[in-house]
């Protein structure tokens, strides 16, 4: 079975779109030369939506790719939109690439017990 690009959706010989930047695709074949396994360890994001649709949208998005997740009760230590999150393993980098623009809130990450937000953004109007 060909290696195909989760990115792209191609094989990654066409020209994957992040390959050059080696900042979101980590496997060997699109990244020549880094072992994510070796470089970069798995760390678990939290997904906070601004509404339900967009956990409902994420789902659909992570499930056609096979990738393994889980959604929860947002923990309370934070708030969100819509009270569900979703919890997801990934390398560093990685978990920018589910990102939907106007459902998407914000990415938590627990480092030493606490929440670091990795990144945020604002609902669409």
């Amino acid at each position: 079975m060909p290696h195909l690009c989760p990115h792209a959706g191609k094989s990654p010989g066409n020209a994957c779109a992040y390959a050059s930047r080696r900042t979101i695709c980590g496997c060997n074949r699109c990244s020549p030369g880094r072992s994510t396994a070796e470089n970069t360890p798995m760390r678990e994001c939290l997904f906070l939506f601004h509404s339900t649709p967009g956990v409902i949208k994420t789902r659909k998005a992570l499930q056609a790719a096979g990738v393994p997740f889980r959604v929860a009760d947002i923990p309370r230590d934070l708030r969100g939109g819509c009270g569900l999150c979703i919890w997801l393993s990934c390398n560093p980098g990685e978990e920018l690439q589910w990102v939907i623009p106007g459902f998407t809130e914000s990415i938590y990450c627990q480092q030493d017990d606490s929440w670091h937000c990795i990144a945020s953004w604002p609902a669409t109007t």
